[in-house]
């Protein structure tokens, strides 16, 4: 029976524990940035027509601080939806009237109507630059780690690629996550997709 070497045994290991914990920091990602406020939109379930009663929101927000703050935002950040016609756009957001390609239309009106898309070659080449620099220095600093322990160089190699690739890829999201968080307004159309991409 075939058996499996320390350094196998090891990047199972490795593999099992980064997948899970991107998994985790993508979570934790999305509900940071589900916390965000996204400006003054009104209740769902208010009429265009309807009064609000500050009393009872003044009693529901003193009871229901702590409890269930965040399943409102999550369930708008993971299924938005379009603003209802009587209120305004954000900026360089656009619903067409056609469902299907809402997604596409949003993605695309973001990278050419917003004012900031002078940038965009800016933040690519800081993006790539980051990763690059990640990439190669945690190379090397895990090649040498493994060498010292495995002494040889094929296993080192192996080992190294694995660990630099996976933190170029955590970095990367978390660059791309937190660009959009202080740059554009429509950050959880974008994370949408980044993430999509992602999984």
């Amino acid at each position: 029976m075939y058996l499996l070497h320390f350094d196998h045994y090891l990047s199972i290991y490795l593999s099992i524990y980064l997948s899970i914990y991107l998994s985790i920091y993508t979570l934790f990602m999305c509900v940071r940035v589900s916390e965000i406020p996204w400006g003054n939109r009104p209740p769902t379930s208010l009429s265009p027509g309807e009064d609000i009663d500050d009393d009872d929101d003044d009693n529901d927000d003193d009871d229901n601080k702590d409890e269930g703050r965040l399943q409102p935002r999550l369930r708008s950040f993971i299924f938005p939806t379009p603003p209802p016609p009587h209120q305004s756009l954000p900026p360089a957001i656009f619903f067409p009237k056609d469902p299907n390609t809402i997604v596409l239309f949003n993605l695309l009106s973001i990278i050419r109507e917003y004012k900031f898309r002078k940038n965009i070659k800016f933040l690519s080449f800081f993006l790539f630059v980051c990763l690059f620099v990640s990439f190669f220095l945690s190379f090397f600093l895990s090649f040498f780690l493994s060498f010292s322990v495995y002494s040889s160089i094929s296993q080192s190699v192996y080992l190294s690629l694995f660990l630099s690739l996976s933190l170029s890829l955590s970095l990367s999201i978390y660059i791309y996550i937190y660009i959009y968080i202080y740059i554009y307004p429509s950050v959880h159309y974008l994370s949408i997709y980044l993430l999509s991409i992602y999984l």
